[in-house]
């Protein structure tokens, strides 16, 4: 089963290999594939490996596929009557799973959050410097762009940046129900026309968000690989 892991750790690993082709599996099917051998041969996934593969099934997401995909006008009369996900065959329970897979990638509970990796990978050793360098950068690059002004302001006295933006839509409502930002999340969500921007503001932080995740995952599966090849004797390219 590992060596069949490596194969798809490989395309992570190295973007320019064709994801798809005639008669195998998509990427996400073989991801997918990947994580219920781990559970019926009950093999645990190690962090880095974990993060890879909850990476990759975020990509290939139907609400991830959503945001990129060019798409009809949004229904504003229902927005301002206050539904703000009356956009054009946006599905909210992808959008729920998303944000669901998105919190065990951004959260440490589980071991292999974003901030995990980024201190599993500062002890890589200098043979790996290039993916290590590349991960504390891509971390460094999501804490610019999420403490920068977000697109819409939540009070009158000061900007909001990203960081509260998401914090208050993801954890008030979307992927937790926290007591001290669930009201602020159900006014901004009911706001009307302004839940509009709201949502497109929101939207943009993912993107922040999967830029980070993506990055790390593609010098992780490198790391992977290498170490596996390294460890089989075999020669690392």
């Amino acid at each position: 089963m590992r060596e069949h892991l490596s194969h798809w750790f490989n395309m992570a690993a190295n973007p320019s290999i064709e994801r798809t082709s005639p008669g195998k599996p998509s990427l996400h099917l073989a991801a997918a594939h990947e994580e219920s051998q781990y559970a019926r041969r009950n093999i645990m996934a190690t962090p880095l490996e974990y993060f890879v593969l909850r990476a990759r099934k975020l990509e290939n997401s139907n609400f991830w596929k959503w945001l990129n995909t060019r798409r009809g006008q949004s229904d504003m009369e229902r927005i301002i009557q206050g539904d703000w996900l009356a956009h054009d065959k946006l599905n909210p329970d992808e959008l729920d799973a998303f944000c669901l897979n998105l919190r065990l990638l951004i959260q440490d509970q589980d071991g292999f959050s974003i901030r995990k990796v980024a201190e599993i990978a500062s002890f890589w050793p200098d043979a790996y410097e290039a993916e290590r360098e590349g991960v504390a950068a891509a971390v460094a690059k999501l804490r610019v762009a999420l403490d920068s002004k977000a697109t819409v302001s939540l009070s009158p006295e000061k900007p909001t940046t990203n960081r509260e933006l998401f914090d208050i839509i993801f954890y008030g409502g979307l992927a937790h129900a926290n007591q001290g930002k669930r009201e602020q999340f159900e006014a901004l969500v009911s706001s009307g026309l302004y839940s509009y921007f709201v949502f497109s503001a929101f939207s943009s932080v993912l993107f922040h968000y999967r830029n980070c995740i993506q990055s790390l995952a593609h010098f992780v599966a490198r790391y992977v690989v290498s170490e596996r090849a390294r460890q089989a004797g075999q020669p690392i390219v």
